[in-house]
């Protein structure tokens, strides 16, 4: 649970404007470039592969199903609603067993201030292989 709360905090605090400072060293770093784009839960299309604004972009590895991933609902959304200009945060649902209609029901009813990616080819998942949900990456600009 502690790793979850930390990744709460570093979130809240990059998408408030501040850099942390991480105790591991920034040259372990892995480079990582985004070349493809993905529609959210709404059809609308997300030009992941430009970041022309050079804006920090959080992903937050999502689930219709884990109660833990769910319970963050409202921390999320506050983040996503007090964002500095320059930060943008997107929830990801790469499970292949969860269905674009069951997603689009399940947030719906839980509604998120920010989009929710749908990533049936797991274009996502394979890049940033999450172990777990949540599980929150952030690309620096």
């Amino acid at each position: 649970m502690q790793q979850v709360i930390r990744f709460a905090v570093l979130i809240s605090a990059i998408v408030q404007g501040v850099t942390p400072t991480l105790a591991e060293d920034p040259s372990d770093a892995t480079a990582t470039s985004i070349n493809f784009d993905l529609a959210d839960l709404g059809g609308r299309v997300h030009a992941l592969s430009q970041n022309d604004r050079q804006e920090v972009r959080a992903f937050v590895f999502l689930s219709t199903t884990c109660p833990i991933a769910n319970s963050y609902r409202q921390e999320l959304n506050r983040i996503a609603d007090s964002a500095s200009v320059g930060v943008r945060l997107y929830g990801v649902i790469s499970d292949r067993h969860t269905t674009r209609d069951e997603a689009v029901r399940h947030f719906e009813k839980n509604k998120h201030s920010f989009p929710i990616l749908f990533d049936a080819s797991g274009l996502m998942a394979e890049l940033f292989q999450p172990s777990h949900v949540p599980e929150t990456l952030v690309l620096n600009g």
